[in-house]
């Protein structure tokens, strides 16, 4: 990533992604992102997964994303049934109906 800023949306792909990324958007469906770490990560889209170490500012927009990361320094939440497990989360805000985030 070299700190770049990337928009990663082809539906069904596996992205693997190294080095620290800088802002990091998903825009689709079906897509599996692995990194190390981003400046921030924004996901507008449904049934997304999304493994990382560390995360700045997340903001999920969509239905039945699933995320796990080591730390997250700050989590906002639109939409349904989204699944986040990080030890360690910052400040967050969860909107919508049946979304679970943990540790």
């Amino acid at each position: 990533c070299s700190a770049q800023n990337l928009t990663l949306n082809q539906p069904g792909v596996h992205y693997s992604l190294t080095g620290n990324c800088g802002e990091v958007s998903i825009q689709g469906q079906d897509i599996t992102v692995t990194m190390v770490s981003a400046k921030s990560l924004t996901i507008n889209g449904d049934r997304n997964t999304v493994t990382a170490k560390s995360l700045g500012a997340v903001s999920v927009q969509g239905q039945d994303n699933t995320m796990s990361a080591t730390v997250i320094g700050a989590l906002t939440i639109n939409g349904d049934r989204n699944t986040v497990t990080a030890p360690a989360v910052g400040p967050k805000s969860v909107n919508g109906q049946s979304n679970s985030v943990g540790g």
